[in-house]
């Protein structure tokens, strides 16, 4: 189950990640996107079946938090603004638990659209990212 879980996923994510600046994947128009992605496909696994789901949810969000560190990782080691590989590393960490447990949360009770819930989340990992000369645009966070 992990490892379809994880192929699917993977294949899904790079999908619907990569339609961004190709120059530039990791500014805040491509971070919104991959959240976006996460969004759809956490979003639609777990309205599958929630009974059926439940036992599985833990692997399903570890694998999802690795492709998009992963992902985080690969650009972050490209940025001149990081000093370390360790930094990186917390950084692509911190960013991907903040992304992926938000949109956990969010697909349980979906009070909110994907879209506000990535314009919400975007401020929260856009600093740890080195996005924030870009400035994204600030979002009120409301039910969740």
């Amino acid at each position: 189950m992990a490892v379809i879980c994880a192929r699917a996923a993977s294949m899904d994510l790079s999908r619907k990640s990569v339609r961004a600046t190709p120059s530039a994947r990791t500014n805040v128009i491509s971070v919104r996107q991959l959240i976006l992605a996460v969004c759809d496909y956490l979003g639609r696994l777990m309205s599958c079946s929630e009974k059926h789901q439940r036992p599985f949810e833990p692997i399903v969000e570890s694998t999802i938090r690795a492709i998009v560190r992963n992902f985080l990782l690969t650009e972050l080691n490209r940025s001149e603004k990081v000093n370390s590989c360790s930094e990186a590393q917390l950084r692509a960490t911190a960013a991907s638990w903040a992304i992926c447990g938000t949109v956990l949360e969010w697909s349980r009770a979906r009070s909110i659209s994907a879209e506000e819930l990535a314009d919400a989340v975007l401020p929260l990992v856009a600093t740890g990212l080195f996005l924030r000369d870009e400035e994204p645009q600030p979002a009120l966070i409301r039910n969740l």
